[in-house]
């Protein structure tokens, strides 16, 4: 019996438009090829950032106004720039951890992909206090500027340099990330795969 599988790449935004093209052949859906892979990439990518972008505004604005009603205070400009630097940062993170799901998925599947990321994550968040532990030890304190969650952690980065190494760190991450998928898309068989069972 032929199990078949299709790929849920990037998420957002896929719909009608991207599937336009399937069509029913012996039970069996098949996804025809896109013209321009790395375009149709990038813009998904994109289109990543604009849903990561609003959804990352929206829980820190519900955050920040619960914050205001419950201290009854008025929000200063340094709150303004903790937020704005929090969604920043929040924005970049959430942007790589979805784009390595997604290319991870290309491969194992989505359940597994979001095992991967989020294993990721949480050994990255645990290595995060031991080095914090040990931040005085020079090689800690080099690990620690290199380590995922250390520089999604907003309380850490007060001062202007650290705020713009982290900012400049997940960028980089980004780049290289949409790169890489950039490169595996336009070599990889994206679609269905058909398994013998």
């Amino acid at each position: 019996v032929k199990k078949i599988e299709m790929h849920a790449f990037l998420r957002n935004g896929t719909g009608k438009a991207d599937f336009r093209n399937l069509k029913l052949e012996r039970g069996e859906y098949i996804f025809c090829r896109v013209k321009n892979r790395r375009k149709w990439f990038i813009k998904k990518c994109f289109g990543l950032m604009g849903y990561s972008f609003a959804g990352v505004c929206l829980t820190v604005s519900l955050y920040s106004i619960g914050a205001v009603l419950k201290s009854n205070k008025n929000i200063m400009y340094s709150d303004v720039s903790v937020i704005f630097q929090t969604v920043l940062i929040l924005f970049l993170f959430t942007v790589m951890s979805s784009n390595l799901i997604n290319i991870f998925s290309l491969r194992y599947g989505i359940s597994i992909s979001f095992l991967i990321v989020y294993s990721i994550i949480v050994v990255s968040t645990i290595l995060t206090y031991i080095f914090q532990k040990y931040e005085n030890i020079k090689a800690f304190g080099i690990m620690q500027r290199m380590n995922i969650m250390s520089n999604v952690i907003i309380a850490w980065n007060f001062s202007d340099k650290y705020i713009w190494y982290s900012m400049t760190y997940f960028w980089v991450l980004n780049l290289i990330i949409i790169f890489a998928g950039v490169s595996i898309v336009q070599n990889y068989e994206i679609g269905i795969k058909n398994k013998e069972q």
